[in-house]
């Protein structure tokens, strides 16, 4: 039997592969990734954030050949959250500047000028958000939400 955390690194490695294997026309140059911040009137909003892709290298081989792969980014942890299905989290900051990936499930995500985006599994949200009003996050429908996030500098 495989330990929980053989089980969670099999599920990251399978989201990792999925997202690049979806790489869209509008991420041939870089991994977008949506960016949920603060302006100076601590408002919150949405923006992309473009991840330029690193020249692929031979090192890593876990599929035969890389297509693709961002520089690393400062982080030293990771942690694993699993909303219930129906779950709904009324306006609230960030607890700390974080990259949050959707593992299961589906949430919806609506900062404090209104729009609202939706994130389901290989979606990736950088979430800096950690002052004012901060966000809103749904559930979407009944599935539990499984999601990795890693806290950065």
């Amino acid at each position: 039997m495989r330990s929980i955390y053989t089980q969670i690194l099999v599920t990251i490695i399978g989201v990792m592969i999925a997202v690049t294997a979806c790489i869209s026309p509008a991420q041939a140059e870089a991994l977008i990734v949506s960016r949920v911040y603060s302006d100076d009137n601590q408002i919150t909003h949405f923006a992309d954030q473009a991840l330029e892709w690193e020249p692929s290298y031979s090192r890593v081989e876990l599929t035969g050949s890389v297509q693709a792969i961002t520089e690393f980014l400062p982080a030293k942890n990771i942690g694993f959250f699993l909303i219930p299905g129906g779950s709904h989290f009324d306006w609230h900051p960030a607890p700390r500047k974080q990259f949050v990936m959707v593992l299961t499930g589906k949430m919806e995500v609506q900062t404090a000028d209104g729009e609202v985006r939706v994130f389901e599994p290989g979606t990736i949200l950088l979430d800096e958000d950690i002052d004012g009003i901060g966000h809103v996050t749904n559930v979407i429908g009944n599935e539990d939400v499984l999601i990795a996030w890693v806290p950065i500098p």
